[in-house]
């Protein structure tokens, strides 16, 4: 116990800088704190159960973010790019759907189409799967 108080405790001292110092945006710092609140939670499940929390919580924190729409958009292509990487096809072809896949994603990044959700989805879909794809592949 005396471990996790102290690792709460700096957690607590960090979310204070942010909050003080007003460290990047109003998101970052509510964000900052469900992940304090999911680090209290996650100390203390059976291990069985950590994960599918830490999914819950990471879903929750996009929906958060991006509001429940942004948010669903992201997690419905995180997931579509997830099982493309994993369809039962030769790796090639893989690799070439999740190419087009990319190159399409690249010209409506761009502006030069239209997609039926924020702008804002794009950094966040960059960020989680520019290195995980080379994983899940």
């Amino acid at each position: 116990m005396r471990s996790f108080l102290l690792l709460l405790a700096q957690l607590l001292v960090v979310l204070l800088v942010i909050d003080r110092f007003r460290i990047e945006s109003a998101s970052f710092l509510h964000l900052s704190v469900l992940t304090v609140a999911g680090f209290a939670i996650h100390y203390f499940l059976p291990f069985r159960h950590r994960l599918p929390f830490f999914a819950l919580l990471s879903g929750a924190a996009i929906a958060h973010i991006l509001g429940p729409v942004g948010g669903a958009w992201t997690l419905g292509l995180g997931l579509g790019l997830i099982g493309i990487a994993h369809l039962p096809i030769p790796m090639p072809v893989r690799i070439a759907i999740l190419l087009a896949i990319g190159a399409a994603a690249a010209v409506f990044r761009f502006g030069i189409g239209e997609v039926p959700w924020s702008p804002a989805i794009w950094p966040i879909l960059g960020s989680l799967f520019v290195f995980r794809m080379i994983n899940y592949l």
